[in-house]
Formats: structure tokens, sequence, C-alpha cells
């Protein structure tokens, strides 16, 4: 197989939905400015427990993917938490971003 049908094929095997590891990544690029805020008052942070990805779909009106998964955390002074939820996700050049619903 030549080098540009395979690379052809590794993207679209791959690219268009974020994987659970991709997700977990993204939330927690997400938490790190709560985290900087909490750990300097209470020398606590919120922890990600476990994730999982349980189905995505394209967002009609944008360029974004929704994802529905399971999360658990640690949340100080709420203790473990753990929801199911769906968030909106968008592919940059550093990898996959939490973007809202």
């Amino acid at each position: 197989m030549p080098l540009a049908l395979f690379s052809l094929a590794l993207t679209a095997c791959g690219g268009s939905e974020p994987s659970e590891a991709e997700i977990r990544q993204a939330f927690e690029q997400q938490t790190q400015g709560v985290n900087g805020l909490l750990g300097g008052l209470t020398g606590q942070k919120v922890e990600i427990l476990g994730l999982t990805k349980h189905q995505c779909k394209e967002r009609q009106d944008s360029t974004a993917v929704v994802c529905a998964f399971t999360i658990k955390m640690k949340i100080p002074m709420m203790g473990e938490n753990e929801q199911t939820t769906e968030q909106a996700f968008i592919k940059g050049n550093d990898g996959w971003r939490l973007v809202g619903r």
C-alpha cells in the first residue's frame, strides 16, 4: 500500500471522535485552572477517579463532536461524585478540547 493511502486509512480510522483517554485528558486540562485555585486555598484538588465513554455524535451546527460519558471524581469538601453527562469536544492542533454543549 502506498504511504499516502496508508496515512489516509489511519486518519479515517481514528480522527473523527475522541477516544476515552482523549476525553479524560481534555477534562483534566479543563480542571487544571480549578485545581490551581483550590490548591492555593485548601491544598486539595479535583481528582478524576474514572471515566467511561459511551458514545459520540457529530454536532450538526459546528465541527464539534458531542460525547456521552460517565465520570467519577473526588471533589474537595464534597467527596466522590459520579455522573453521566454529554459534553462537546473539538479537535485542535494540541488534541481534543472540551468546549461545552
